[in-house]
């Protein structure tokens, strides 16, 4: 199959396919990733005028109403602007945008379809008729459109819209995939879509797709095997309206994908992130987002390795992302530590799920299995105290933020091991917070940190550093 430049997005076809339906779990994580961009840089009020939008929707989320969580993101928006938004912005703004797991030849052009569905109802405003230009934005060159068509509104509400859109022959680069939509002299953005080119992509595809096809169904359990099928998903949920944590290379990703399955990639894990996973006894996958920061000259051989348990207002890329622990990837750098993000719930088949996890990590990764400490946020913080628990003198360091069952017995049972509890000091997990936090009451081991006036997403940069900062103190001040 001919696949004119290459366009990466073949890879989709050896993947599961989109996701489809009303308003999940990604998209309200999705619009709060949005909600973050239009407040970078916005002035003080602007931001004073979000607060009460982010906490509710975080409350949103917490309470699994994943529509109303979009809607709120979608109001204060327009909140943040100082204005209302126009119909053809409420409308762009309330879409999914994802590349079907297909390729299709048309005469001697390579096409692929660019999928539009709205996740909440569009607004009544909204126009019947849209103008849809899908536009390719590369990092080192001028935007350029790629195909024109028209959408209806009925057809974004019900089931989404398919536009096959040609793709052209250029060099390699590095992208964006964006959609304009156009109606009564108004224009607005939906979100992008990170891509990759490269003109020889095409048998490389295939011989992926070739890889991944003779894998489904086979008894292999190796960790490689276990991380090419992890990466893979990864790309494809990039590729099919997912997010990607801040720094995705999708040609890099796919790069790391091909080394897997030719099983040449060189010893050790390479600077950067990665999705690692391996096969728990019942066959199934289980998989972690992995951060290695670059050797600086003279460092220690090994890094402090820093495990986050994210809560259900994250996923495992969360942390990475600038609107919820905006510079995570720079801080690890700078202070020289590699960092995991793993599962909510660790696998209930494992006896021992972290000490499994750290092990693999150690075997893969310049990590250093006797310098590890663990966070645990939201949700999180439940599985971080009993992990924490139940193997004594496996973490350097314990922080418990913003919720969770946390019992002062607990804390006990982890001296004298230096513990920090407390989170955001507004919001709807204000309350757990300061809970936790007067756990640290008459025991010397316990440190509370509340970020007062902070929400559950401002808050997050500020403590994540701060935990980093305690993984990468000497031992004198470690505590």
């Amino acid at each position: 199959m001919r696949i004119g430049a290459g366009l990466f997005l073949a890879l989709a076809a050896c993947a599961v396919p989109a996701r489809a339906g009303g308003a999940g779990r990604e998209d309200a994580l999705l619009a709060l990733r949005r909600l973050s961009a239009v407040l970078h840089g916005s002035p003080p009020e602007a931001r004073e005028r979000a607060r009460d939008p982010l906490d509710a929707a975080v409350a949103a989320i917490l309470a699994r109403d994943y529509e109303r969580a979009v809607e709120i993101a979608l109001e204060a928006q327009g909140r943040i602007l100082g204005r209302e938004p126009t119909t053809v912005e409420a409308l762009a703004w309330s879409l999914r945008v994802g590349v079907a797991p297909r390729l299709f030849e048309s005469g001697t052009k390579a096409e692929a379809e660019v999928s539009l569905e709205c996740v909440t109802r569009a607004p009544e405003r909204a126009p019947d008729f849209v103008e849809v230009a899908v536009r390719l934005e590369p990092n080192d060159a001028e935007p350029r459109n790629l195909f024109k068509t028209s959408s209806r509104r009925e057809s974004l509400e019900a089931g989404g819209d398919r536009i096959r859109v040609p793709i052209p022959e250029i060099p390699s680069t590095r992208g964006t995939l964006r959609v304009v939509l156009r109606a009564k002299g108004e224009e607005a953005a939906t979100h992008g879509i990170p891509l990759g080119f490269a003109p020889d992509l095409g048998p490389r595809i295939e011989a992926l797709g070739a890889v991944l096809a003779g894998l489904i169904g086979t008894p292999r359990r190796d960790g490689d095997t276990a991380s090419l099928l992890a990466e893979a998903s990864r790309l494809r949920e990039a590729i099919a309206g997912g997010i990607g944590h801040e720094g995705l290379d999708p040609l890099a990703l796919f790069e790391r994908c091909e080394s897997l399955a030719s099983r040449e990639r060189p010893g050790g894990e390479a600077p950067g992130f990665r999705r690692r996973a391996r096969f728990l006894p019942s066959g199934a996958l289980t998989s972690y987002t992995l951060f290695v920061p670059p050797r600086a000259v003279g460092a220690p051989p090994l890094f402090p390795l820093l495990l986050v348990v994210v809560g259900s207002i994250e996923d495992e890329a969360s942390p990475f992302e600038e609107w919820t622990g905006g510079g995570l990837a720079a801080a690890a750098v700078a202070r020289g530590a590699c960092v995991a993000v793993v599962p909510l719930a660790g696998p209930k088949e494992e006896p021992d799920p972290f000490g499994a996890l750290i092990e693999e990590i150690a075997r893969s990764a310049p990590a250093d299995r006797r310098k590890v400490h663990l966070l645990g946020r939201g949700a999180g913080a439940t599985v971080a105290a009993r992990e924490a628990v139940a193997a004594p003198g496996r973490f350097a360091s314990v922080t418990l933020l913003d919720g969770g069952v946390v019992r002062g017995k607990d804390l006990d049972a982890l001296a004298p091991v230096p513990i920090l509890v407390g989170g955001a000091g507004r919001g709807p997990t204000a309350p757990a917070a300061r809970s936790l936090a007067r756990l640290a009451t008459g025991r010397g081991h316990v440190r509370a940190r509340i970020r007062e006036e902070a929400g559950y997403l401002e808050a997050g940069p500020a403590l994540l550093e701060e935990a980093l900062d305690r993984a990468t103190a000497p031992p004198s001040d470690g505590r």
